[in-house]
């Protein structure tokens, strides 16, 4: 076996907490109760949060959505003058897990050191809501705050679709769905190491450092629960490499991790957005794992960092 050019990140002990913790989830969720599973992911991640960063105001309320079911929406506007950017911010989870309150440490960060109105979405989660409804909600939440967007401070002309993990995934897949359907407009989608295919291979998982973390078994228990059906499975809606045609597509932000099993798909996508003249700039930034901008394993001012870094990247 040849020597691997990369840590071996178990022997940390906090990388070793993580892991337990989230393999608890997986574990509770599988073999006994989702419900309890769900409590215990936002739960274990909450936890760990010390400090929420501050912002102007934060306004909870509910949408309809397409199933006469209510989605419910967290808007952060930060202490900022003028008329800013909007994000429309879908959460992380696989499609399992996650809620605007679990999402509530990563929005407060986005809509202050971003300078942007954020609105959180808690759509429904598989396996009991699969493939489409995740995305319906998605996009209708994405129709209404363009909509009323300026009764919050915002431009919605300047209207950014973002997502980390799962929630990616569905960011850029509300882009094909504005694209065919004519709306609402988007601006830029931000892609926050984004789950793209269905088709698992193993060679990724094999020789990635987060593979304890983000394993191949945890990721196809995800997708088993979000798409339920061959041909979802090849919907490109769902699986993003089936797009036939990414043009007009809005100019995209990919931000990976090195460590990630998931950056080679994400990175295959961008060249495919590339391919089809969307302006892309990508970013994989060094030695992290899946996750890093809001996972306890790393610290406050590593993360504000890092999301500057990403401020750079955007188109406004």
């Amino acid at each position: 076996m040849q020597d691997t050019p990369f840590p071996n990140l178990i022997e940390d002990p906090r990388f070793q907490s993580l892991i337990d913790g989230f393999a608890d989830v997986i574990k509770t969720s599988s073999e006994q109760n989702l419900n309890e599973g769900r409590k215990r992911c936002t739960d274990f991640f909450l936890s760990k949060v010390l400090v929420r960063t501050d912002v102007e105001s934060i306004t909870t309320l509910e949408i309809e959505g397409v199933d006469n079911q209510k989605i419910p929406l967290r808007i952060y506007t930060p202490t900022s003058p003028g008329t800013l950017p909007v994000i429309v911010y879908f959460h992380r989870g696989g499609w399992i897990f996650g809620n605007i309150e679990e999402a509530d440490p990563i929005c407060r960060m986005l809509a202050h050191h971003l300078q942007c109105v954020v609105a959180s979405v808690e759509y429904r989660l598989a396996p009991e809501n699969p493939f489409p409804k995740p995305l319906d909600d998605c996009y209708t939440a994405t129709q209404w705050i363009s909509k009323h967007a300026s009764q919050y401070g915002g431009d919605p002309k300047n209207l950014i679709v973002c997502g980390e993990s799962a929630g990616g995934n569905l960011a850029a897949a509300v882009t094909l769905m504005a694209k065919e359907k004519k709306g609402p407009h988007i601006a830029s989608q931000l892609l926050i190491y984004p789950m793209i295919t269905s088709t698992i291979q193993d060679a990724p998982y094999d020789t990635s450092p987060d593979r304890h973390f983000i394993t191949k078994e945890g990721i196809q228990f995800m997708w088993n629960a979000y798409v339920q059906s061959p041909e979802h499975a090849q919907n490109p809606y769902a699986s993003l490499d089936h797009a036939q045609d990414l043009s007009g597509l809005p100019p995209a932000v990919i931000v990976t991790a090195e460590y990630d099993p998931l950056h080679q798909e994400a990175e295959c996508y961008a060249e495919k957005l590339r391919q089809a003249n969307v302006d892309v700039r990508i970013k994989r930034f060094p030695g992290v794992i899946h996750g890093f901008l809001d996972l306890p394993l790393y610290d406050l001012n590593q993360k504000i960092a890092w999301i500057k870094e990403i401020q750079k990247l955007l188109y406004y």
